[in-house]
């Protein structure tokens, strides 16, 4: 990295993060995510790339130049947790005659100006998420085949404080995946500081998630996101053991899944921290092509 007076730059592999929403991240487009390490995109995998940073009264001016591309990674067989069908990622293929190599490219405005954060960002290049071929060739144990596919991606984000209230908005639309589609989450979040004198805040939230690209995950690629609300509660007890719990519920309104995640962790000594989480999948519906695989594969563990 380098830095100047209004400028930086930086150049090797790097992890970003854009957006402001909890249930869902749909602008955050340029490292790709790792679903072996989590299945709620959180995690990324670092991205090889050149990075211009303009800064200015108006607001930050990035450019992103993207020469390599990192491929989703996934379950296979005997893992968990995974899709119904097995992935060959061996077998995957591109849009781009480059494959792995074509060049990505990104811009994006920033801006903070008294309650309001704004993020408007455009990225050509290969989708970081997988469409799905299918192989037949033995028809006894079919398998997925990754297909990634060119896209055009202009992304909003909009974030408004007032006082203990978060208004929160991202939104996307694609070109790429068969026809052009939008894709939204939106919600708020309102926190309760100093639960009876505690010291604890409690944070309320609640969004909505919609999609409207094609459900063919050969044309697309899959997410659980059609039409879904989405509730969740987080405490942090701002103490020195660091404790926190985030509770949250995603209901699917068109397929009738439901997916519940509850994460906890306290750190105690001095280099050792508890977590507790847990993922439960229910109701999810055979033509479900996300949730159904998962429908046997809720889970709680401790570990330190």
């Amino acid at each position: 990295m380098h830095v100047e007076d209004g400028w930086d730059t930086t150049v090797g592999v790097a992890k970003l993060f854009w957006g402001v929403t909890e249930s869902r991240h749909l602008v955050d487009i340029i490292n790709q995510t790792d679903l072996l390490e989590e299945i709620d995109q959180e995690q990324k995998l670092g991205q090889p790339m050149i990075n211009l940073n303009l800064t200015r009264d108006y607001g930050t001016f990035s450019l992103f130049v993207l020469p390599y591309f990192r491929e989703q990674r996934y379950e296979n067989r005997q893992g968990r947790l995974r899709f119904a069908l097995p992935i060959d990622t061996d077998q995957a293929h591109y849009d781009s005659a480059r494959g792995a190599r074509h060049t990505d490219v990104a811009v994006r405005w920033y801006h903070n100006q008294g309650n309001w954060d704004i993020g408007l960002a455009h990225f050509r290049g290969t989708s970081r998420e997988a469409a799905f071929d299918f192989d037949l060739n033995n028809p006894a144990e079919p398998t997925l085949v990754p297909r990634y596919d060119m896209i055009n991606q202009t992304g909003l984000e909009i974030q408004y404080t007032a006082d203990a209230w978060l208004l929160k908005l991202e939104t996307i639309t694609r070109a790429g995946h068969g026809d052009r589609f939008t894709a939204v989450t939106t919600g708020v979040e309102y926190t309760l500081f100093d639960i009876m004198k505690s010291g604890a805040d409690l944070g309320l939230i609640s969004e909505y998630n919609y999609d409207g690209r094609d459900v063919n995950p050969t044309v697309a690629p899959p997410v659980p996101y059609d039409s879904d609300l989405f509730f969740a509660l987080r405490l942090s007890m701002n103490d020195t053991h660091s404790s926190s719990v985030l509770a949250g519920i995603l209901q699917d309104m068109a397929g009738g899944a439901t997916f519940v995640n509850v994460e906890a962790s306290r750190r105690f000594a001095q280099d050792w921290t508890v977590e507790l989480q847990g993922r439960f999948f229910m109701d999810a519906a055979p033509d479900d092509f996300v949730f159904y695989g998962y429908h046997q594969d809720s889970y709680a563990q401790l570990r330190l």
